[in-house]
């Protein structure tokens, strides 16, 4: 199945139902580009724009109809293969995985070409049983190369094993390697699976081919009450688990939490033991949809809530209104009132308080006060307090434009001038200017 994104579209990540975003089609030319006119139901992989038509989903039905079934080849299995070397033996006991385990899941050891040294070697095979028939093998030697049956079936590992634990009330476990399924039925846990091609790295567009293992799924996957995706802790496990979860319904998956410095689950029971690795299923939690919440997302809140109580908002800047209202951020508030009484203007008075009290910015859109030399002027006129500012600061001297044109005599003058010099001695005390010797 396609992705969102091979047609352009762009969707949070983890959002689930309806959604709207910008059109790919038509958006990019539209006056209103970002305007979301695309609406998308991402359970079903749809979508129709209501601006320009444009519809489709992640498999219409002319891909359904151009969909051939691939012809795949059963590998050759030799179960001579299946007696394990020490080495072979000591190597997964070193990784915390049974001798039990490896037997109950046909592990085999033997020889065949891998292109990575372009050799026949001796390789740890993995069998992908189905119905009783292995129909595809994995093969992985000593230098971490990995191969599959050419032609071979994508299935789920340990397909039939986990089909014959299928139910409502039960939960499937999917890891992203054999080793880390292996490491699971070694702890008692029997409904584990592991994708066959691994987790596809995050730059990729075309995931068709990478899930291609759950059309033969689907079904097996329906009769399971829960999914726990317990994936790689890297970037591509994590594409690895949302693309699941997306496939298969995120309401019915859960996620796993690693101890720190951990990847997955078999460096888990390797560092910290069975017991830490078990921990780890036993702790899993559902995986968050977009606008619900769980009561163990808010805990801290709610404990900083009993600690502390309701936090208040920022202060106005005028304690009567402080009693009434204060501002939080992440809150939207809406001011109204009749034409005329001074919307704007408080407003605009309360955004010069909280840029002087707390250093907020602010963008301002106000059609009304046009052009933007008279709203900023308006603005600045209530940061100085221009009026009491005049009046407190500044005195008006006409008197000395009459003197400078001859018609006020030396004695006025000389009394305008003591005035102007007390004046300034005043200022400069105030300020700190002042010389004090």
């Amino acid at each position: 199945m396609k992705t969102f994104a091979e047609f352009g579209i762009e969707i949070a990540a983890g959002a689930t139902g309806d959604v709207k975003t910008p059109c790919p089609q038509c958006s990019p030319s539209r006056k209103k580009s970002t305007a979301p006119c695309l609406s998308v139901n991402v359970e079903k992989g749809t979508w129709n724009c209501w601006h320009c038509g444009w519809t489709g989903g992640l498999k219409t039905v002319a891909e359904k109809a151009e969909v051939r079934p691939k012809k795949t080849v059963k590998p050759a299995w030799d179960h001579s293969r299946l007696g394990l070397p020490q080495k072979v033996l000591e190597y997964f006991q070193g990784r915390g995985i049974s001798p039990e385990a490896l037997a109950a899941n046909q592990v085999g050891y033997g020889p065949a070409w891998m292109p990575g040294p372009n050799a026949e070697v001796t390789c740890i095979q993995f069998p992908y049983v189905k119905a009783g028939v292995v129909v595809n093998v994995k093969y992985r030697d000593g230098n971490k190369n990995f191969r599959q049956a050419k032609d071979a079936e994508k299935v789920l590992f340990r397909f039939d094993s986990i089909e014959k634990r299928a139910g409502a009330d039960r939960a499937l476990i999917i890891t992203e390697g054999e080793m880390d399924a292996l490491s699971l039925v070694t702890l008692g846990y029997q409904a584990v699976t592991s994708v066959p091609d691994g987790a596809p790295s995050p730059g990729t567009k075309n995931y068709e081919k990478k899930f291609s293992f759950l059309e033969s799924a689907e079904a097996l996957l329906a009769k399971y009450g829960r999914v726990i995706l317990a994936v790689d802790n890297d970037a591509p496990g994590q594409t690895l688990e949302r693309e699941l979860a997306r496939r298969i319904g995120v309401e019915k998956c859960w996620r796993v939490t690693y101890p720190e410095g951990c990847k997955d689950i078999n460096e888990v029971l390797v560092k910290h033991g069975p017991e830490a690795a078990r921990l780890v299923i036993e702790e899993t939690r559902p995986m968050p949809i977009a606008g619900l919440y769980t009561t163990s997302d808010i805990k801290g809140d709610v404990e900083l809530l009993y600690a502390e109580g309701f936090r208040r908002g920022l202060s106005t800047g005028w304690q009567a209104v402080d009693e009434h209202y204060t501002v939080r951020t992440g809150e939207m508030t809406i001011i109204t009132g009749i034409p005329g009484s001074g919307k704007s203007n408080w407003l605009d008075a309360l955004a010069v308080n909280l840029f002087k009290l707390h250093g907020w910015s602010f963008c301002f859109c106000s059609p009304e006060n046009w052009p933007v030399q008279r709203h900023a002027a308006s603005v600045v006129e209530k940061i100085v307090g221009i009026l009491d500012y005049i009046h407190d600061h500044c005195l008006l001297m006409r008197n000395l434009l009459l003197a400078a044109n001859g018609e006020i005599g030396d004695a006025e003058l000389r009394g305008l001038s003591h005035v102007f010099e007390n004046i300034m001695a005043d200022l400069e005390c105030a300020t700190g200017e002042l010389d004090p010797a």
